[in-house]
């Protein structure tokens, strides 16, 4: 067996030393708006998960002066490092509303990713390379389309450290990475310890790659790489303040066909030929480089700095169980970051740039008026179904459910924390509201009922076990307790038939949706 010779391959790693080239600000300005412009000019950014988080932030700002709320939530500031969002609406919720406030907060989500995305670029290669612009497209990947707001900002936040931890290092500027690295540490953790994980992920790659000349001397090369990764550890007391026991353990290792659908659903939106076929192509891009490097024909370059961090990001992919520290799909978070420092370690040469850096700016472009048309869509559907809410009275109990067909859609099922509204706009209680998880800041009062609490919000109208057990809409509906629901809503279900108790009214209804006022027996 033989293997491809040794000096083409070396001569296609680049060292990284020296390079600092930022793009001018006013790129950098321009990027940031456009990566921000698809959610800020969206009324209702429906992101999947994204109603529960604004009505958990209604509860927070209004909550002490708001009996409605009262009667039916709890709010108990503790530290969690699942924060992100919630401070940043904090101030501006009382200024310009929450649901304004939550809009500007998640625009900033794909803006900062941006912002890290063109230092880390710069860092390693002195300029904007076109694997920069094809991993800006990442910015807007599924874990945002699914709403992992607190968990999206951490890590782009630890984006922008990386970006700068990287400069710093360029620069041999030892002390300011030092002090970088204390003082980011605590606040991405803050923000989302899925960031904070990622963060350490990135450093100790580099810190890895950049003492690569030790390899051969562990004793040597575990000190260089450990001692400029402990101002980064420090933050790791403050779990103690947050583990209480509660948490679930770690499971879901090894989940092949969980990994697959997020590996080809990476950019999943709304158009699944176009989004597979942008997905394909940013592998395809990461791989011809790889390919041409091992073969010996480098017309790329491949930074060590970035490769390495890659590399260990991908193994996390791979090793890490789906759910950790209460986070579903932990593991299969971490596939639009991996992919994203994998395309920016590479860089074409020169003579390609133009050609290279224009067909990767069509494809950002193009993902971004997708983006824009797709939340569009959604938002008007949204507008569409919140017709229903000034039926609905302050502080009533609303059982809701978004049925769903077994046979999943390629479309994110961007209804399905959609009732949520009830509690942002009408102070009433809706499922689906994560306030039954343990470790969280927001609990339910007495009023509410454990099964209603714990109501999934979205269901089937059959059994079906094709990628999750569900129960049958009507044997869910025929086990609610009744007695402490006020309202039930019936989201996308069309015409289909349900056990309701008697004295059940119908109040209101659109082409897809439902409402009824339960008025059980006394």
């Amino acid at each position: 067996m033989t293997t491809a010779p040794a000096a083409p391959l070396r001569h296609a790693i680049d060292p990284g030393r020296g390079t600092s080239g930022l793009p001018s600000l006013s790129v950098i300005v321009l990027t940031m708006l456009a990566l921000a412009l698809p959610i800020l000019l969206t009324p209702i950014p429906l992101l999947i998960d994204l109603p529960s988080h604004i009505a958990r932030f209604h509860v927070e700002e209004t909550i002490a002066h708001n009996p409605a709320l009262a009667a039916n939530f709890t709010y108990q500031w503790r530290f969690i490092p699942n924060l992100g969002i919630d401070l940043i609406v904090a101030p501006l919720a009382g200024l310009i509303g929450v649901e304004n406030a939550a809009r500007i907060a998640v625009a900033t989500i794909p803006a900062l990713g941006g912002l890290g995305m063109l230092l880390i670029g710069a860092a390693l290669h002195g300029r904007l390379t076109a694997g920069a612009l094809l991993a800006l497209t990442l910015n807007y990947a599924y874990p945002l389309t699914f709403g992992f707001v607190n968990a999206c900002l951490a890590v782009s936040l630890a984006l922008v450290v990386f970006g700068l931890w990287l400069h710093f290092g360029n620069m041999g500027r030892v002390r300011a990475r030092l002090v970088l690295a204390a003082v980011s540490a605590p606040v991405i953790l803050t923000a989302h310890i899925i960031g904070f994980g990622v963060l350490g992920l990135l450093a100790g790659g580099a810190a890895m790659a950049e003492r690569r000349e030790d390899w051969r001397h562990p004793v040597r090369f575990t000190i260089g790489v450990v001692r400029p990764m402990l101002p980064f550890a420090w933050p790791l007391a403050f779990l103690l303040l947050w583990q209480t026991g509660e948490a679930p353990p770690s499971s879901e290792w090894f989940a092949w066909a969980q990994i697959a659908r997020w590996l080809v659903g990476v950019l999943r939106d709304r158009w699944m030929p176009i989004d597979i076929a942008s997905a394909l192509l940013l592998y395809a891009a990461v791989a011809l480089a790889v390919a041409l490097a091992i073969i010996g024909r480098p017309r790329f370059v491949i930074e060590w700095r970035g490769a390495v961090p890659a590399a260990i990001l991908w193994m996390a992919v791979i090793l890490l169980p789906g759910r950790m520290f209460g986070s579903e799909f932990a593991s299969v978070r971490l596939i639009p970051v991996a992919l994203s420092i994998s395309l920016l370690a590479v860089r074409e040469r020169r003579g390609d740039a133009r050609t290279l850096m224009a067909v990767a700016l069509g494809f950002l472009g193009l993902r971004l008026a997708l983006t824009t048309a797709s939340l569009a869509t959604a938002s008007a559907q949204a507008e569409r179904e919140l017709a229903v809410l000034p039926m609905i009275p302050s502080g009533a109990r609303v059982a809701a459910m978004s049925i769903v067909p077994c046979a999943r859609e390629w479309a994110p099922p961007r209804l399905s924390h959609i009732q949520s509204y009830a509690t942002t706009r009408r102070d009433a209680f809706a499922n689906g509201q994560f306030s039954a998880v343990a470790g969280q800041a927001m609990g339910l009062t007495s009023r509410i009922d454990p099964v209603l609490a714990e109501l999934l919000s979205t269901g089937t109208v059959e059994r079906c076990d094709r990628f999750f057990p569900s129960t049958p809409l009507h044997e869910t509906l025929a086990g609610l307790p009744w007695r402490g629901v006020d309202y039930l809503w019936l989201i996308d279900a069309g015409d289909t038939a349900v056990p309701l108790p008697a004295g059940a009214r119908l109040v209101w209804r659109s082409d897809r949706s439902r409402l009824y006022e339960i008025r059980p027996p006394r």
